[in-house]
């Protein structure tokens, strides 16, 4: 039974985290919960609590994981949110070579994650889908603010954009203008650094 107890303690802080950075819904915490009420001969109140809960409900979802009891280890709760980010990952299409700007070479494991997924996650950055159905307009809008741009991600309500000299500009295509980032090999590994960043730890 202290097994369980401490399992779900890290379970319980996973979700935690994952309900704060939007990487879990009300639905997946209260789903875990139904799953988990048939491991205990008497289920602890907070796992009724939980499983009484309905979508909408964040705040009292929040306040019930925190009154988890057990032993949480730091190790096993990375672990835990690890799995949370790669679920929140899905694989894309990048751009063929001949709709990139001369020379651009993707980074190798920017390619395997986009042929299958599991990433590390920023919450900031969602990568764009050159299959996805609106990718032939949004070319047009964003090549409007300069003819050279290739959009490769969503920022907010913003577009990161590839030009020809391989830098990469953030383009608001409302209001038709441009900022620059840097090259792009510097943006992604800024990405990917503050991607795992993100991953909690304990006392930190």
């Amino acid at each position: 039974m202290r097994e369980i107890m401490n399992e779900s303690k890290c379970k319980a802080e996973a979700y935690l985290y994952g309900l704060l950075n939007d990487l879990v819904s009300d639905q997946d915490v209260i789903a875990w919960a139904d799953s988990l009420i048939m491991e205990y001969d008497v289920p602890n109140d907070w796992l009724i609590d939980l499983c009484g809960c309905k979508k909408g409900e964040s705040k009292k979802i929040i306040g019930i994981l925190n009154s988890v009891k057990g032993t949480a280890d730091t190790a096993r709760i990375n672990e835990e949110i690890l799995s949370l980010y790669s679920n929140k990952t899905r694989p894309f299409s990048l751009y063929s070579i001949d709709e990139l700007p001369d020379g651009f070479i993707y980074p190798t494991d920017l390619e395997k994650m986009a042929m299958n997924g599991g990433y590390v996650y920023n919450a900031l950055v969602e990568w764009l889908d050159r299959k996805w159905s609106y990718m032939g307009r949004l070319l047009r809008h964003v090549q409007e603010v300069n003819p050279s741009f290739v959009p490769f991600a969503k920022l907010d309500d913003r577009f990161l954009c590839l030009d020809e000299k391989h830098e990469v500009y953030i383009a608001d295509i409302l209001e038709k203008q441009q900022v620059k980032v840097g090259s792009f090999g510097q943006w992604y590994a800024d990405y990917v650094n503050e991607a795992r960043q993100g991953v909690w730890h304990a006392g930190a």
